[in-house]
């Protein structure tokens, strides 16, 4: 079975324009999952998960990311860097590193969302 992370930044590629990926990633999360943006916002319970990640790739609807993993039992850390372009065609680029917290069945209770300044 693939690191559900690691899933998450895959889907995350194709999110923006195939509901399907973007369902796919919500289905990662527990129902009682929090998610921290880079922006200190933070969202509890899949409903205010799912409805941050419809937002999200409404605002950038592609993305190519490069990442490592590093996993230490439940904790995953990832570093990843990003290429992103906006609804407008404005092209963005962003690093950082996200920690993720997983529960026995391998979905993701926790997700922070750090980026570098």
């Amino acid at each position: 079975m693939m690191n559900p992370v690691k899933k998450y930044f895959i889907l995350s590629d194709s999110a923006g324009k195939d509901p399907d990926a973007l369902n796919e990633l919500i289905s990662l999360f527990a129902d009682n999952a929090v998610v921290e943006d880079n922006r200190n916002n933070i969202y509890k319970g899949i409903a205010e998960v799912s409805s941050f990640f419809h937002a999200f790739f409404k605002r950038n609807t592609e993305l190519r990311h490069v990442f490592t993993i590093q996993q230490q039992d439940n904790i995953v850390k990832v570093q990843w860097g990003v290429v992103g372009k906006k609804p407008n065609n404005e092209i963005f680029t962003l690093t950082g590193t996200d920690i993720a917290t997983l529960d026995g069945q391998q979905k993701i209770v926790h997700l922070k969302v750090s980026g570098n300044d």
